[in-house]
C-alpha cells in the first residue's frame, strides 16, 4: 500500500512516518515545503502545496498513492491570515481535487479540536456544535466542508479532529505558543 503524507517535517506528519514505516508492505512518500529534516527511509519530495500545484500533480502521477494523509497546516503564523487561509483551505481544496482525479482510495484530513471554540460541555464528540473562534479554526471547518462534498461524490474520506497532540520530541514552547495563538481573536 502506498501512503502520501503532507507536512512530514511537522510533529504529526513525522510521527505518522515513524509508525507506518514499521510495516514493510507500506511505501511512504513524504511531502513538505521545508527540506527533509529527518532520516527515515521514505521517499521525500519538497513541494509547496500553495504554489506548486502542477508539481503536486506530477508527484501523484509518479507515485500513485492509495492513501493520502493531509497533515500540512499553518498554525502559529496567525499574523498573516492570508497565508493561514491559503495553507489550511486552498492547499486542502487543491489536494482533495487531485485525489479525486487520481482516484485515491482513502483521504485522511487532520483537522483540529479548535473548530469547537471554547467548549464548556464535556465530553466533546462529533455531535457537538462547531463554533470556530479563530481564523485557523474557520479554515479547518471550511476544509472539512469541502472534503464532505467530495465524500458525498464517492471519495472515501476521514476527518480527524485532533486534540492537543503531544509526544516525544514535541517542542513545548511551540505547543504553548500554538495554544495561545489558536484561541486569539483579532
Amino acid at each position: 500500500m502506498k501512503f502520501l503524507i503532507t507536512g512530514v517535517s511537522g510533529f504529526v506528519g513525522e510521527e505518522l512516518v515513524y509508525f507506518l514505516q514499521k510495516n514493510p508492505k507500506y511505501s511512504i512518500l513524504g511531502i513538505d515545503k521545508n527540506e527533509e529534516l529527518f532520516t527515515q527511509k521514505i521517499i521525500f519530495r519538497k513541494c509547496n502545496l500553495i504554489s506548486e500545484k502542477s508539481k503536486l500533480n506530477d508527484i501523484f502521477n509518479e507515485f500513485k498513492p492509495d492513501v493520502v494523509i493531509h497533515c500540512a497546516a499553518k498554525i502559529l503564523d496567525t499574523y498573516d491570515k492570508n497565508l493561514v487561509w491559503k495553507t489550511n483551505y486552498y492547499a486542502t481544496k487543491d489536494l482533495i481535487e487531485i485525489c479525486a482525479v487520481h482516484r485515491v482510495k482513502k483521504f485522511i484530513f487532520t483537522s483540529s479540536m479548535n473548530v469547537y471554540g471554547q467548549v464548556q460541555d464535556k465530553p466533546i464528540n462529533e455531535d457537538c456544535l462547531v463554533n470556530p473562534e479563530s481564523f485557523y479554526a474557520v479554515g479547518k471547518i471550511a476544509s472539512e466542508n469541502y472534503i464532505k462534498i467530495f465524500s458525498d461524490l464517492g471519495l472515501n474520506s476521514t476527518i480527524l479532529r485532533l486534540f492537543n497532540v503531544y509526544g516525544p520530541g514535541q517542542n513545548l514552547e511551540n505547543l504553548k505558543q500554538g495554544m495561545l495563538s489558536i484561541y486569539s481573536i483579532n
